[in-house]
């Protein structure tokens, strides 16, 4: 498998999702990954939904700037680059 996607895959696994506010909203967050904000949504599916998008935009924002990125269960996406700074 490709390291993007096992990255992905890695870190989606992080994802826990849990009502709050009695049950009327989630809040998901990723376990172990600095950097990464919570969600909030009315409903689990869409909570889920949201943490994939903001996994994907910290991705993009973490490799355009050449940030060092944490490694997820053996996969790295540092290659080379990372002028060492951390999230």
């Amino acid at each position: 498998m490709r390291p993007l996607r096992q990255y992905i895959e890695n870190a989606l696994r992080r994802v826990r999702a849990e009502p709050i506010e009695e049950g009327s909203r989630w809040l998901a967050r990723f376990e172990g990954i600095p950097g990464l904000p919570q969600i909030e949504a009315d409903t689990e599916e869409q909570c889920l939904e949201e943490i994939k998008i903001e996994l994907e935009r910290w991705l993009v924002q973490s490799l355009r700037r050449d940030l060092e990125l944490p490694e997820l269960d053996g996969v790295s996406l540092n290659f080379g680059g990372g002028r060492g700074q951390r999230w």
